[in-house]
């Protein structure tokens, strides 16, 4: 029996640690507090449990986020017809029984809290962690969905019913998408992200890798490879829904942002998509001919460079009108804010010309930029 439960169960050590901080922190409210103060500390531990609990059924079980055992696997005559080595990813009986020890605690000594919430945490955190894996295993429809799911369990968690009919509805997606990918296992290519783990354990390993791929300027600008990643129009569509979708449900859930006023400094946050595109663009690339120049030659307007500047005032125009509506219609804040941050992202990542057509055709004069010059330091200096 015990070996059967300790499929799932985290290590002893964090179990200990969980039940040593619980028992502490019941006794100071019990013998020093005294009764009629809610056990506050108690029931946060609780709820930090059932979170951890979930984000280790994927984080600690599944393949993709551990570098060794997915290359161990790799290496053996392992299908998704068998179970996994070291434990299932999917939840299992040993899972209802850990839930239903926190909940069974939560309802003896703190009968305020919601049992149906820790539950639907658990899910979520659970659920989140499996989203992470579809972004890396490039199966990002499930985690699309998962991603506006998760959405409408926030916004639906005065509703503990609801919210977690919602969240066994965003298991079964996220249940066939690992079925699927534990089926195409033997494609999945992890090299970037088992290089990046490692580069993480080791900042020397990080900083000899980051010498390889420094040539200084200008060589870092014109190599042949590498010379530009651009969001596909898929990813940036998706991406900037999603941002609307979330501020829509924040705009719900929190009474600050429902207030007009707030978003005097809301919209003031939008300059930096703004920035960040305009500092991705032009870092280290320059206009053709100075600001004198244009005067001098008459060519006030090069549509050839210019077109770089579209999309920052467009998010700045954005950004404007943005605002104006939220004034004329306070009643209608949620649903202004959340369009105009979806246009906002949509102009940012979509709006051209891409990064690669930038860099590669653009009409600019590269420049060494501060970071570059850098860099070309760092090259000399090895």
């Amino acid at each position: 029996m015990k070996r059967w439960f300790r499929v799932t169960l985290p290590n002893g050590a964090y179990v200990g640690v969980f039940l040593l901080v619980y028992l502490i922190s019941e006794s100071i409210f019990q013998f020093l507090i005294g009764p009629g103060f809610e056990h506050v500390t108690s029931e946060a531990l609780i709820e930090i449990a059932a979170i951890a609990y979930g984000l280790n059924r994927s984080f600690g079980f599944h393949p993709v986020f551990n570098v060794e055992y997915h290359k161990w696997l790799a290496m053996t005559p392992w299908t998704s017809r068998q179970p996994l080595p070291a434990g299932p990813v999917h939840l299992v009986f040993q899972d209802v029984v850990v839930l239903a020890a926190l909940t069974g605690l939560a309802w003896l000594r703190h009968p305020q809290m919601n049992l149906l919430h820790l539950v639907v945490s658990f899910l979520i955190a659970y659920e989140a962690s499996l989203a992470t894996s579809f972004i890396r295993l490039a199966m990002p429809w499930f985690a699309y969905a998962i991603a506006f799911g998760l959405g409408l369990v926030t916004l639906t968690w005065g509703l503990p019913l609801v919210a977690l009919a919602v969240a066994a509805a965003l298991y079964v997606i996220s249940l066939v998408g690992l079925v699927r990918s534990l089926e195409n296992f033997t494609n999945w290519d992890l090299a970037g992200f088992e290089e990046s783990q490692l580069a993480s354990l080791s900042p020397q390993h990080a900083i000899d890798h980051m010498r390889l791929n420094v040539l200084g300027w200008p060589f870092d600008c014109i190599r042949p490879r590498d010379v530009a990643r651009s969001i596909s129009y898929r990813d940036g569509t998706m991406v900037s829904l999603l941002i609307g979708w979330w501020l829509f449900v924040a705009i719900q859930r929190i009474a600050f942002l429902q207030r007009p006023e707030s978003w005097h400094f809301g919209f003031f946050f939008a300059m930096f998509p703004a920035l960040g595109r305009l500092q991705t663009y032009c870092l280290g690339y320059a206009s053709p001919i100075s600001l004198w120049g244009r005067i001098a030659t008459l060519r006030w307007i090069i549509p050839g460079h210019d077109q770089v500047y579209v999309a920052p005032l467009a998010v700045v125009v954005l950004a404007g009108c943005g605002e104006i509506l939220i004034l004329e219609f306070p009643a209608l804040i949620s649903v202004t804010a959340s369009a105009t941050y979806t246009a906002i992202f949509l102009c940012t990542f979509n709006l051209g010309p891409s990064l690669a057509r930038w860099r590669l055709i653009g009409k600019h004069r590269m420049v060494p930029a501060s970071l570059m010059a850098k860099q070309q330091a760092e090259v000399q200096q090895v």
